[in-house]
């Protein structure tokens, strides 16, 4: 239940920034010189500094809410998530699930397992019997299969047989398959060149080396707080041409 409240709280920022401040107020303005009314006045007003901090600092909660995403004409769609620990973290109050859903007007379901290779996601969907049909299923994978050892041929052949299952079991869904983004595999520095013609979306940085300066954790492979607010951004611009009526 906590965990819930934390990820609605960094869904609507602004709002839960607002209630605080409300609340601080209301207990400060009737107070009428109860100490009591006060401390929890001031209780609040503390919380909603620490709240502050934490949206900007650890979540870059507030970032998503000032891009260009115009929702206003989009009608409600149904989302997978497919993938391996890059899509687990998004569901996390900083992760790009969290921010895309704040934004756009969308429902989302999530199949993915840490550590997983693209034959291992595929395996997923193979024994997922759920009863979901999705207007748009969005796919990450590869990262891990380079990890282990495969080459980038290897990688892009699973990642293909992977697209081929989605597109047979979701025959009426669009796919947006995510491009492996820049990581570190030990020491070395791995910017992956793989680019299949069945995975169009676009790459979402310019310069590998800026990319890993400014968007990756210190683990080197997974994304910080801004890593996933660009790439909400990168997703809700192409979820924006695909739906906007």
């Amino acid at each position: 239940m906590w965990y819930s409240l934390l990820i609605s709280a960094s869904k609507h920022p602004f709002l839960s920034i607002g209630i605080l401040f409300s609340f601080a107020v209301l207990f400060l303005f009737f107070s009428k010189n109860s100490i009591k009314c006060r401390l929890v006045g001031f209780s609040f007003i503390v919380l909603l500094f620490t709240m502050s901090s934490v949206f900007h600092f650890r979540w870059d909660s507030f970032a998503i809410h000032f891009s260009d995403i115009d929702s206003s004409n989009i009608k409600s769609q149904k989302i997978l998530f497919i993938g391996d620990s890059i899509t687990s973290e998004g569901t996390r109050p900083r992760g790009y699930i969290t921010k895309l859903e704040s934004i756009l007007p969308i429902k989302s379901k999530i199949i993915c397992s840490k550590g997983a290779t693209s034959l291992e996601i595929l395996r997923l969907l193979d024994f997922n019997s759920t009863p979901y049909i999705p207007d748009l299923v969005i796919a990450q994978s590869g990262i891990n299969d380079l990890i282990e050892g495969q080459t980038e041929k290897e990688t892009l052949d699973s990642q293909d047989n992977l697209l081929n299952k989605i597109r047979s079991k979701y025959a009426n869904a669009d796919v947006i398959f995510l491009p492996i983004h820049p990581f570190f595999k030990g020491e070395k520095f791995i910017s992956s060149t793989l680019a299949s013609s069945e995975i169009s979306f676009p790459n979402c940085w310019k310069n590998a080396t800026s990319f890993q300066q400014n968007y990756l954790m210190t683990d080197g492979i997974h994304l910080n707080a801004r890593g996933h607010s660009h790439l909400a951004n990168a997703i809700a611009k192409e979820f924006q041409n695909l739906y906007n009526l």
